[in-house]
């Protein structure tokens, strides 16, 4: 009876124990829910980063994929249609005429270039009027261009030239030496020989458009000045 009394006694004592093991337990989550919490929302918030980056990675490779095959698509498209020109005969015929009018275009330009020496000069005469160049120069004439070359006057140091202005119908007198490039208007009338005058003499010239009258002695050599002319001759 003292061996039951006891082992009754026991088993009391070992369910007491294992009840307070699990009030403990229970106390200590009851005390501390937060914990529990946040521990299970650390894992929930692990797998949602790893299944954005999951996803997120994935999207990238299907975009790349995508582009790549955009591009080949439109490299093909292009190949495509520029078989398809090139197989044409009028695509053909079109730059067949652009390489003929290109050749042609270098033909001319090269035929107009111009080259005009020192004792040259060029005319030009437009619907605007009429200008020169004179040399020495490289200069391109086009072939609608009305253009006449001539050559520069070479006067003297005994000579004077005498010039018309065509517009104007003036006159005037260019000493030499010199080489004389006209104008684009003007004409040359003559080349006329210098009057010299020895010690002693003289000559008298009256302007034939004003009459007025003037006298040169020598020693000298002079031309005269447009318009006068001497009774002596």
């Amino acid at each position: 009876k003292a061996s039951l009394d006891s082992a009754e006694m026991v088993q009391p004592q070992k369910n007491m124990t294992s009840f307070s093991v699990n009030v403990s337990i229970d106390h200590a989550c009851a005390a501390s829910p937060g914990a529990t919490l946040r521990a299970g929302a650390n894992d929930d918030d692990k797998r949602a980063a790893k299944l954005e980056d999951y996803e997120l990675g994935l999207g990238r490779a299907q975009s790349t994929h995508n582009m790549d095959k955009n591009h080949s698509l439109g490299t093909s498209t292009l190949l495509v249609y520029a078989r398809k020109y090139w197989s044409n005969w009028q695509c053909r015929a079109l730059l067949t005429a652009l390489l003929l009018a290109f050749t042609l275009f270098w033909i001319v330009f090269l035929t107009s270039i111009k080259v005009v020496e020192v004792d040259e000069q060029l005319l030009f005469r437009t619907s605007q009027g009429c200008h020169v160049k004179n040399g020495p120069r490289i200069t391109v004439v086009w072939p609608h261009q009305r253009m006449e070359r001539r050559t520069a006057t070479r006067v003297g140091a005994q000579d004077y030239a005498e010039i018309k202005e065509e517009q104007s119908q003036e006159l005037r007198h260019q000493l030499g030496a010199d080489l004389i490039f006209l104008g684009p208007y003007d004409t040359l009338v003559a080349i006329r020989p210098k009057i010299v005058l020895q010690k002693g003499q003289f000559i008298r010239f009256t302007n034939k458009l004003t009459g007025a009258e003037r006298v040169m002695s020598g020693p000298l050599t002079f031309a005269p000045a447009p318009l006068e002319e001497s009774p002596a001759g």
